[in-house]
Order: C-alpha cells, then structure tokens, then sequence
C-alpha cells in the first residue's frame, strides 16, 4: 500500500493504484482534535479618555455578533488581584455594544462605547454565544460541527437576562481585559490585549 499524506494521496486498490485528490482537513477542526477552542476571539480595545474603541479578528461565522460589555470592579477591590482576574466585577453590565463579524473575520465597534466615571476600574469582555446567535449563524454551526453545544473552549457566561424564558447562564466564549482608573498605569491612551479566562494567573 502506498500513502502520501498531503494535498492528494495514493490508494493501492487490487487492480491498479489510483491517485485521489483530498481536500486538507479545515484548521479549526484540526485545532479542536488537540483541544484547542473551536472558536477564537482575538482582539483589543483602545482607551482614549472616556471612549473605547475595539478591533479584532475571528474564526467565527461571518455574519455573526460578538458582544462586548463593560462591567464595574468593587472601589475596594485590590488592584493586583484586578490585574490577575482573581475578583469578580459586581456590576452587571455599564455598557455594551454589538459587533457583526465580516467576510474577512474582522470585527470593529463603530458605536460610541464609553466608560461612565474615570475614576473607576472595569472588566471589558469580549462575548460570543453560539446558543444566542442568529439562526442563519445557528445552522452554519450545527452543519460545521454537528452541534451548539458540543464546541470545545466554551464556559458558562451570565448573561443577566430578566427573560424568564431565556436561561441566564448559557456556555459560549468570552476574553478579557482590564480597564483601569485614568490616572492609573494603563489606564487611559493605550491598547489593551484581550486575554483568555484559560490564560489569566491563578
């Protein structure tokens, strides 16, 4: 039997050796074999005063929405654990916006998205919910992967939802990042980079 594994292989049959085109495994399902997220949210967010302005890349869906909202830290929360993601924001959400996801994988917010008090420190997520998502987006996912709720890299997110018909918990995909107090380091005229909840310190 002979074998080549790239862009074609050859398959010995009884009678003759055939050549047979193959088509490359798609990355993101490979990716998935070894555990990687299935989908990935790549992005950051500019802080100039009170605005904030994000840009980012994804594998998701084009057409699909990726939310971001900003949440409140406690005025007595310690700095250190802020930075290491080890307090939890108390506020539900102080703002959000809905970024749709272009042809190319990008996604940029195009609203005015602004944090209310400079004088405060927030947690900026980045969200995407495969369960909430359009049904044009809900179907491209099932025929890609057979389901909503098998895709590997998904957490439980709080949504906050008062629906009662709607669960307020749902798994999905979501990064981080940390916009801090304006007179602080970091905290205003710069780029912050999103993290994964996987990737922050213990």
């Amino acid at each position: 039997m002979k074998i080549r594994l790239l862009n074609k292989k050859y398959v010995n049959t009884d009678s003759a050796e055939k050549e047979v085109s193959v088509e490359p495994d798609k990355e993101s399902k490979e990716d998935v074999l070894l555990g990687e997220p299935t989908y990935k949210l790549e992005g950051s967010a500019t802080i100039e005063g009170n605005e904030i302005s994000i840009q980012g890349h994804t594998n998701v869906p084009p057409g699909a929405i990726i939310l971001a909202r900003l949440r409140k830290y406690h005025t007595d929360s310690e700095l250190e654990e802020i930075k290491d993601f080890r307090v939890e924001p108390f506020s539900n959400s102080e703002g959000e916006i809905y970024m749709e996801v272009s042809s190319e994988g990008i996604f940029n917010s195009t609203d005015i998205f602004e944090r209310k008090t400079l004088s405060l420190r927030y947690r900026l997520e980045l969200i995407f919910l495969p369960d909430r998502a359009q049904e044009e987006i809900q179907k491209r996912i099932i025929e890609d992967w057979g389901s909503l709720d098998n895709l590997s890299g998904m957490v439980p997110i709080d949504t906050f939802s008062k629906n009662q018909l709607k669960e307020p918990i749902v798994p999905g995909f979501i990064k981080y990042a940390n916009v801090l107090k304006k007179d602080e380091s970091g905290g205003d005229g710069v780029t912050i980079e999103f993290v994964s909840p996987d990737n922050v310190p213990n």
